[in-house]
């Protein structure tokens, strides 16, 4: 996420992203900075070849099924307002 904010609220404002991403599932970002950084290092076909061997390992965790069942229940516009995210 890129933003522009004024200097009287960066702090805030960062302290509210961090707050954000803490709360996050923060096991789907850990695998996706993977991801990335071997796309970035080793390409496409490295980051496709990762995808395979970490990415069903989520499918296992907590916060991915409470994602779900929060899609399901509130909807893409609401649901990341109303699940909580254990990091688990």
């Amino acid at each position: 996420m890129n933003r522009v904010v004024p200097d009287e609220v960066f702090e805030s404002e960062t302290k509210a992203l961090v707050a954000r991403l803490a709360r996050g599932p923060t096991v789907a970002y850990a695998t996706g900075k993977k991801i990335v950084r071997a796309y970035l290092e080793d390409g496409t076909r490295r980051a496709d070849r990762l995808v395979d061997e970490i990415a069903p390992a989520l499918f296992e965790t907590e916060d991915m099924r409470a994602g779900v069942n929060g899609l399901l229940e509130h909807g893409s516009r609401q649901f990341r307002d109303k699940v909580i995210f254990q990091g688990r």
